[in-house]
């Protein structure tokens, strides 16, 4: 709103306004995944905490890594300069991303583990196996 290209804020250009509407969903998605990691924290069944988890952790490093580098690219220049808080939380976005595991490994680990959903579909009724084929 406040940086002015060609005698205009840029904040009126159409095409940065899309792009900051994805960045807005994509931080969106993180607080969700945050969220439902809270709730994975008290899982029972540790490989379905550890799928959880690792799920989350690929959804907020995602993002975290979108946002970052497109709040670099909107604010230009001093977007990478010392002076200004986005090169910051670039930086602090960044260190996140491979805290405990970067997005690639946790992807992996989350596919060795069978996926998020499990070799059971979570339509299967108990004591009755599952297959999208079968008509009942």
């Amino acid at each position: 709103k406040t940086r002015v290209q060609f005698g205009v804020a840029i904040g009126t250009y159409q095409a940065l306004q899309h792009r900051a509407a994805e960045m807005l969903i994509e931080v969106e998605q993180a607080r969700s995944a945050a969220m439902y990691a809270a709730i994975m924290r008290d899982e029972g069944d540790p490989l379905e905490r550890a799928k959880g988890l690792s799920a989350v952790k690929a959804v907020i490093g995602k993002a975290g890594r979108l946002v970052g580098q497109g709040a670099v690219q909107l604010h230009g220049g001093i977007g990478v300069s010392e002076e200004h808080a986005v090169s910051h939380w670039f930086r602090r976005l960044a260190a996140i991303g491979v805290l405990l595991g970067d997005t690639e490994w946790h992807i992996k680990s989350l596919a060795s583990c069978g996926g998020f959903t499990g070799p059971q579909p979570h339509f299967a009724t108990e004591g009755q196996a599952a297959s999208p084929t079968t008509n009942s």
